[in-house]
């Protein structure tokens, strides 16, 4: 933990800003919100017990007039509480862990993910040999097929599969209520859970980074009246995309379903469009010699499909995992509720409970994976689209 005046001289940084529930209707990140190092530290002074403006200040080295309006914005959007006597408590669960407590969490989660890798992993081995079984007599088109692959890759479509499914499958659906309890209400409409952690420089003896997530969502689309467009992504250490949550992420995403619609085409009207396309990496060309019109495919994943139905025709979770993310729960909880403030223990106890589908399982279960053989490495056209999938159920083609 920290001392008092140390922020001005070493402030802290968070990494892995996220949250769990819905994100409001301004589609402002939490992670824009809370992007300031200024922000940062005062939501971290404010954490561990109630403090003043003045005594946030202090602990900043700043005068206090200069985080006044900050302090009075993260109050309105519930970043914040104002407690008695003019004292304001952080809500954010920050996780700030000792390196004996991280590393004996690395070694609990990795431990666990062997076992989901060898329990739960070979089930969707075999739903994605069925895709690709289902795709070898029809032609290579997006509209082809129930699941489009690019290249008819199956490790490439694995690796999503192996991240939506524990996204999906290896919940519980009865203890989502004791962490929706905890959600907070935005003032955009959002209601959710923020949590982050503190980034430390040479902090543990393996590669931190490869655990390192920006978040997993399902992007909706309206066009034109009819059933939403959705795409989910799960942004992790594998992928090259940079993180864009913004409108224009939208326009793109718009512009490839009307690409797989054929309802736009190269043309000098439409260059910009396919230049951002290829530079997302959502088109792709066989080779050097491949021009817009010839040659070059979709480079994500369609399903032809709702993301309810792909999560049905994936493997539910095996009975005895049921245990095994009580166990889970229970060795995290117990090493690491030391680290957290007393106010905050309710909310880690009840995030614990899920842990089996949390995203330092997820990340590990796609190390291990890649160790043991079951995945293979990704191209540099691959990395920018794995763990994305296009929904485009039959009603919207």
């Amino acid at each position: 933990m920290y001392e008092d005046g140390i922020y001005a001289m070493e402030p802290i940084r968070f990494t892995n800003i996220d949250y769990i529930g819905q994100i409001g209707r301004d589609w402002i990140f939490t992670e824009y919100n809370l992007s300031k190092v200024i922000t940062q530290n005062i939501l971290y002074a404010a954490y561990h017990s109630a403090k003043t403006i003045d005594e946030i200040a202090d602990l900043l080295g700043v005068h206090e007039s200069l985080i006044v309006e900050e302090v009075n914005f993260l109050e309105e959007t519930g970043f914040m509480i104002r407690k008695e006597d003019e004292k304001y408590l952080t809500t954010v669960l920050i996780s700030d862990f000792s390196k004996e407590v991280y590393e004996e969490r690395h070694e609990i989660f990795t431990k666990y993910a062997k076992v989901v890798c060898d329990k739960y992993i070979p089930l969707l081995l075999d739903v994605a040999s069925a895709f690709m079984r289902s795709m070898s007599s029809q032609a290579q088109s997006p509209l082809s097929t129930n699941i489009y692959v690019p290249q008819n890759d199956p490790n490439f479509l694995l690796w999503s599969l192996i991240s939506f499914a524990c996204s999906h499958k290896l919940t519980l659906p009865e203890l989502k209520e004791n962490i929706s309890k905890h959600c907070i209400k935005r003032i955009d409409g959002g209601e959710n859970i923020v949590y982050t952690s503190i980034e430390k420089e040479h902090f543990s003896d393996h590669n931190e980074a490869i655990y390192k997530t920006f978040g997993e969502e399902t992007i909706a689309i309206n066009i034109r009246e009819i059933l939403p467009l959705q795409i989910w992504q799960y942004n992790t250490y594998y992928d090259s995309r940079k993180i864009d949550w913004s409108r224009a992420l939208r326009e793109d995403l718009v512009n490839l379903f009307r690409f797989v619609k054929g309802k736009i085409s190269y043309d000098p009207a439409n260059v910009n469009v396919f230049d951002v396309m290829f530079k997302k990496g959502y088109l792709a060309s066989k080779d050097t010699k491949s021009t817009p019109n010839k040659g070059v495919y979709v480079n994500m994943i369609i399903a032809n499909m709702t993301k309810d139905e792909l999560i049905n025709l994936l493997p539910p979770m095996p009975d005895e995992f049921i245990a095994l993310n009580k166990e889970l729960g229970d060795e995290i909880y117990k090493i690491s509720k030391s680290q957290y403030p007393p106010h905050t223990r309710d909310l880690f106890h009840s995030l614990c409970q899920n842990d089996i589908s949390c995203n330092e399982m997820k990340t590990r279960i796609l190390e291990k994976s890649l160790k043991m053989g079951i995945l293979k490495p990704l191209s540099e056209k691959q990395k920018k689209t794995v763990n994305m999938i296009m929904f485009c159920p039959k009603e919207i083609m």
